[in-house]
């Protein structure tokens, strides 16, 4: 159900489904198990995202997170693997509270047009993808700041999921992440993933998307909440 849920939102606004997913797997399993579920559950809805939206790829841009995102996945995968499990918790949760109350509140961000910009949000996009398989918010950045148009936008961040979430499973592999845990938990998640993204790309013609990322971020800042509540308590 989450999965569904999860890959649903993605599938409708075009972010947020790591973001929901990782936090509730989490009060299940530890991150080192929740982030590779995830990122395997996203795999294949999210291939069928991009396919569904392939013509708006903006791949100059694509490419230039894709390098950066080489650099930053090892630095994630050292910090799921290095830092206690509270510590994580916490900083995901402040980190999902930050990011939401910002992209709600905060000013509107400058346009930037220097290819360097893409190259650094591809390193951020790497260490969040890596640590906690969410590589959504630096993009989402960056996408915004290049004022991408919304076909661009869509398409553009459902590759950068998929390039980060395979670049990030293939380091989960090497660091014997890939368990019998991890197998079950996407054995039963996969399906809803699938299903979400169906129901998603068929009712994102008919919701305002606007209205519904207005729900996507109340709903975020109950998770990060819990995430936070979660560790401490």
């Amino acid at each position: 159900m989450s999965a569904l849920f999860a890959n649903g939102v993605r599938a409708l606004s075009g972010f947020g489904g790591a973001l929901i997913l990782v936090p509730l797997l989490t009060m299940i399993w530890d991150l080192q198990t929740a982030a590779p579920s995830m990122a395997m559950i996203n795999l294949i809805p999210g291939l069928v995202i991009v396919f569904y939206h392939r013509l708006g790829i903006k791949w100059s841009a694509l490419w230039r997170v894709l390098l950066g995102m080489l650099i930053g996945v090892p630095i994630g995968i050292y910090l799921l693997r290095s830092l206690d499990r509270n510590l994580m918790l916490i900083s995901l949760g402040i980190f999902i509270i930050g990011y939401t109350l910002f992209t709600m509140l905060g000013p509107e961000l400058p346009t930037v047009k220097r290819p360097v910009f893409g190259y650094v949000a591809g390193v951020f996009v790497g260490l969040l993808g890596g640590a906690y398989n969410a590589p959504g918010p630096p993009a989402i950045v960056y996408g915004t700041m290049s004022r991408w148009q919304p076909a661009e936008f869509k398409s553009t961040l459902s590759s950068i999921f998929v390039l980060t979430g395979t670049t990030t499973l293939i380091f989960h592999y090497f660091n014997g992440f890939i368990t019998p845990t991890v197998l079950y938990t996407v054995g039963w998640g996969l399906p809803g993933g699938l299903l979400g993204s169906y129901v998603g790309l068929k009712l994102s013609d008919y919701l305002d998307p606007d209205a519904f990322r207005r729900i996507v971020y109340v709903l975020l800042l109950l998770i990060g909440l819990n995430l936070v509540r979660q560790a401490v308590l």
